[in-house]
């Protein structure tokens, strides 16, 4: 019994393999918009060298901006810098070009969108004067600073009366908390530590992934970009690390 499934097995990936080398769809190749940024291919696309809209998956449009950095934008929020995207787990890594997540993303969420978030993450900001041991004590957010305040951050959900207490002490006055998106959190006595980046992941397209295991390549058969292909050809995936002179958008 375990031959003959070793066998069926065997069959169904040849076949499977012959038709995807002889289906041979469209594809394109991989793009950069300057040496050392992430290489862009389907389902994403960089608009000013990947013109063809069988390139792109709805939605996934990058671009190119004046420095030469891959640039996401998200509807209400703006653009974010684009760290690395990952093909096979389908997570595209984003950065916060200022360094502010929390004014950035206040607001921040993914109903009726394509892309979903790995880890939300609550913090509690507090306003403290700028002689306040709190400076020495928690993790500061320069970004947030007024002229007359400086800004900490506390991972924690809604403070209790204990830390309450203890910011009154310092002469720190409650500010909000926000629930973040957040790569990972780490709690030290000093507070605790969170990047400007943030994981979103995709499910669709989800199609192919042993293609993409094999050949690192998806393409698009359909003339929109919304039938997924997988070409087999080593030609077919060749890479152009040309840069881009960004155009505006």
């Amino acid at each position: 019994m375990a031959n003959d499934l070793s066998i069926l097995f065997f069959l169904f990936t040849f076949f499977f393999i012959l038709h995807l080398v002889f289906t041979h769809p469209s594809t394109c190749s991989t793009k950069f918009c300057k040496p050392g940024e992430p290489g862009i291919r389907y389902p994403f696309r960089l608009k000013q060298l990947q013109p063809d809209e069988r390139c792109v998956f709805p939605g996934f449009d990058l671009s190119c901006n004046g420095q030469n950095r891959t640039t996401l934008t998200l509807p209400l929020l703006g653009e974010f810098i684009v760290d690395s995207i990952d093909y096979v787990l389908r997570v595209i890594q984003i950065q916060d070009p200022d360094d502010c997540l929390p004014k950035r993303l206040h607001n921040f969420t993914t109903a009726s969108s394509i892309w979903t978030v790995q880890q939300y993450s609550n913090f509690t900001f507090f306003n403290c004067p700028k002689e306040s041991r709190a400076m020495d004590m928690f993790m500061r957010e320069p970004c947030l600073d007024g002229h007359n305040y400086n800004v900490v951050v506390i991972a924690t959900d809604e403070p209790g009366v204990d830390l309450i207490n203890l910011m009154e002490e310092l002469r720190c006055n409650y500010s909000q908390t926000i629930s973040i998106p957040t790569i990972d959190t780490s709690f030290t006595p000093s507070g605790v530590t969170y990047t400007s980046s943030i994981r979103l992941m995709w499910k669709e397209p989800f199609d192919c992934i042993i293609c993409e295991a094999i050949t690192d390549t998806l393409g698009s058969k359909g003339k929109a970009g919304f039938e997924i292909g997988c070409p087999i050809s080593p030609s077919d995936h060749d890479v152009d690390d040309s840069p881009v002179n960004a155009a505006p958008n």
